[in-house]
């Protein structure tokens, strides 16, 4: 296994980090991101909230100046898991031949200890039928109290391997080789779908033909299951307000302001989003039908391979 040492000789990896809303736990997620500011180059998307102006935004300058981060992405309004679309179809401002891998994820987990970006690198050096490499989540937090279909939050394994475990995660500290987004970005553009991880999961597995998989020796702390063990709190009684589908599957977009160290206010830049259209039941009906039908084979291997276990 190479040492986070040995590796920062080569190129930095792009971070890329959606945060929005809770500040404690985006600060801890940032501060654990910016350790290891030797590897990554860390851009920062944020959704705004009513916590932006006083406690976010002045916190991620900091940083911006300080050089710990690169760049820093101030949406107009919140539009989620589509501010990362945004930014990698319309970035201006990244040279993505700078970089050889990319590091996606969500601005709300931490990991102890400093292995784990390396063995991902590993990971996808020595195996190249694998598309993606995440970190697993720790489930010790697991708010099944108050939400008791969080048991399925977690996808089980697929199959398991020496090396690492084959199972579908979120957007828990993903990283790609470089070439592969790209190839995912053009293939989402072409065929209308949204920037979300169920569209990277069907590429990887049905375009592909490739595995995504976890590391085996570090497990993410999903920061946010904390908040989610009280209703009371803040960010749980929004997470309520909608569905599963109005939180991630629509078709809003947004202006955003660009921040970079010495020019901390760059302009205004609008969306130039072409996707199909939600209100189009047949584009509409076409995407479910592919989704659908992909998470049947997915869960038919599962069974499969249970059903080998049992005969064993």
């Amino acid at each position: 296994m190479k040492t986070m040492q040995n590796q920062s000789q080569h190129k930095k990896i792009l971070c890329i980090a959606i945060i929005f809303f809770d500040f404690e736990v985006i600060k801890k997620s940032i501060d654990f991101m910016v350790s290891h500011d030797d590897m990554l180059d860390i851009v920062i998307l944020e959704n705004p909230s009513e916590f932006t102006q006083d406690l976010i935004k002045p916190y991620i300058q900091t940083l911006l100046e300080a050089e710990k981060i690169k760049q820093y992405i101030l949406f107009d309004n919140n539009i989620t898991n589509n501010a990362v679309e945004i930014f990698v179809d319309h970035s201006n401002t990244i040279n993505w031949e700078d970089y050889d891998y990319i590091l996606l994820t969500d601005g709300d987990l931490i990991v102890e200890g400093n292995g784990w970006l390396c063995e991902e690198i590993e990971i996808l050096n020595k195996y190249s039928d694998i598309f993606a490499c995440a970190v697993g989540l720790d489930i010790a937090n697991l708010p099944v109290k108050t939400f008791p279909e969080a048991v399925k939050w977690v996808p089980p394994p697929i199959a398991q391997y020496d090396g690492y475990t084959e199972t579908l995660t979120g957007i828990h500290l993903v990283l790609l080789k470089t070439e592969k987004l790209l190839k995912f970005l053009n293939w989402r553009k072409k065929n209308g779908f949204n920037f979300i991880d169920s569209s990277l999961h069907f590429f990887c597995y049905e375009v592909l033909k490739e595995k995504w998989v976890i590391i085996k020796n570090s497990q993410a702390k999903h920061l946010t299951w904390d908040s989610y063990q009280d209703l009371s709190h803040p960010y749980t009684k929004f997470k309520i307000k909608k569905t599963f589908t109005e939180t991630w599957n629509h078709q809003l977009y947004s202006g955003y302001t660009i921040f970079t160290k010495g020019n901390l206010s760059t302009g205004q830049y609008c969306s130039t989003k072409k996707t199909f259209n939600s209100s189009n039941p047949k584009v509409t009906l076409r995407l479910k039908w592919f989704i659908l039908g992909f998470m049947k084979r997915i869960k038919n291997k599962v069974n499969q391979i249970k059903e080998i276990k049992i005969l064993d």
